[in-house]
């Protein structure tokens, strides 16, 4: 399970459309067995811009088709879910879920999975930059350029993820 979307005002919680596409396929370059892409209405585009990045694999995009208790039955029954610092990461971990957090910008002390309740396993990706970690809504950097969202690959994240279903 991808989560596409980046939460309300919290851009640098989405990272790249193209490291999320990378991830539907295994670490060897194989397709997985379903990757699915959930969120709200607002996350639609970049579930599309994941979904036109893919050259293997081919998501189902779930996103801004269910209501929470939908999207929560979704989220029970996924393997793994995958996402930024949102709702439906944290719900997941909640509902028991294993989780792989990617955590750009973001501080995963302040509001990582780890603290919640569950018994999955939760692995959390943090970026790397001298300005990491923020919670701007709007990069501060002067020359405006994310560079945590470059930091985490998609092969660490594929790494994470076979932890986290292994158990």
């Amino acid at each position: 399970m991808l989560l596409p979307g980046a939460g309300v005002g919290q851009p640098a919680a989405a990272g790249a459309p193209g490291a999320r596409s990378s991830l539907t396929a295994s670490p060897s370059g194989r397709p997985t067995e379903a990757v699915a892409l959930v969120g709200g209405p607002r996350d639609a585009p970049r579930a599309r811009a994941v979904l036109e990045r893919c050259a293997r694999a081919r998501p189902v995009d779930l996103t801004g088709r269910h209501d929470l208790v939908a999207t929560a039955a979704v989220l029970s029954a996924s393997a793994a879910v995958v996402g930024g610092d949102t709702g439906p990461l944290h719900l997941a971990r909640v509902l028991g879920r294993p989780v792989v957090a990617l955590f750009h910008a973001a501080d995963p002390a302040r509001t990582g999975p780890a603290g919640l309740p569950g018994a999955a396993p939760a692995r959390v990706l943090a970026g790397v930059a001298d300005c990491a970690p923020c919670c701007a809504a709007r990069c501060q950097r002067p020359d405006r350029r994310r560079v945590c969202l470059r930091a985490i690959t998609a092969d660490d994240v594929a790494a994470r993820v076979l932890e986290v279903v292994a158990g």
